[in-house]
């Protein structure tokens, strides 16, 4: 049955009882109230403001009501709506790749800031496709993408698609490398850096819902990816090109000296906007 009051504003009041039952922060329950009105009623965060007493239509209300469902079982409100958000683009999202994250936002933006026109670059692990699509803006880029999984790779050409975008894809194995690649001005990488024990810490909306091998990675190698990137650079990074990669908060000052121990110069480690230490800039001899 329907509830009899339909109003955005009594609607709201439900929604934040039935989300703090699910043990949802109070911190995220504005935004994630707002996100979907606007996706249901496509009309903006001010007309929710101003029109408190607007309702919504019969149809409208029963996406609402199973969408709050979805999020009362846990499941990520970007795989909800089957979109997210990135640098700009509007990118088809689900449980086929990692949910792209805002500090990749702020990788993507120091190699676009650093880049020169007319370069090659290369995203390792591409997933949605997310850092690729937004590097192949770079004026006369050539971009390749890599990913162990067909399903990934599959929604990334779909979002390439979607954007018009010319990123080259190649489903391949950092560790066992199969396709021909030239030699890159720029590999670029959002690896899986958790340690397998984090999980029990983890939000289950991602530990649970997100694709772990995007995730994890075993407690005793925790930069297992960094070291093969490293070694796939030996032949396929110029030199004098970088690499650009994120990583764990505990594991900077350790990264910084894996480039160096590896003959890379000008290792700089930069923040993320919490303040965490989050991005590698390596540059081959």
């Amino acid at each position: 049955m329907l509830p009899p009051d339909n109003r955005i504003s009594s609607l709201r009041e439900k929604f934040n009882h039935r989300l703090r039952e699910a043990e949802y922060g109070t911190e995220e329950l504005t935004p994630l109230f707002r996100m979907i009105i606007r996706e249901i009623t496509r009309k903006s965060a001010a007309f929710q403001l101003a029109e408190r007493d607007a309702r919504l239509s019969e149809s409208e209300l029963m996406r609402f009501l199973a969408i709050l469902e979805e999020l009362e079982a846990h499941h990520p409100i970007q795989y909800i709506l089957g979109h997210t958000e990135f640098m700009g683009m509007d990118l088809l999202c689900d449980e086929r790749a990692l949910i792209p994250r805002p500090e990749t936002e702020e990788l993507a933006q120091w190699v676009m800031d650093e880049a020169g026109n007319g370069c090659t670059i290369l995203d390792i692990g591409t997933g949605t496709g997310a850092l690729a699509l937004a590097l192949s803006f770079i004026p006369e880029s050539t971009i390749h993408a890599m990913d162990l999984s067909p399903d990934a790779l599959a929604l990334a050409k779909e979002n390439a698609r979607r954007i018009a975008s010319p990123v080259q894809f190649h489903e391949d194995d950092l560790f066992h490398i199969e396709s021909d690649y030239p030699i890159f001005d720029i590999i670029v990488c959002n690896p899986p850096y958790i340690p397998a024990s984090e999980s029990s810490s983890m939000d289950r909306r991602v530990k649970d819902k997100e694709p772990g091998m995007a995730l994890f990675v075993p407690e005793d190698d925790p930069l297992l990816f960094h070291k093969a990137i490293i070694e796939f650079s030996k032949e396929h990074l110029r030199a004098g090109g970088s690499i650009y990669i994120e990583g764990h908060k505990d594991f900077g000052p350790a990264t910084v000296e894996l480039f160096r121990s590896a003959g890379f110069k000008n290792v700089e480690l930069r923040q993320d906007l919490d303040g965490h230490d989050r991005f590698i800039k390596a540059v081959r001899m």
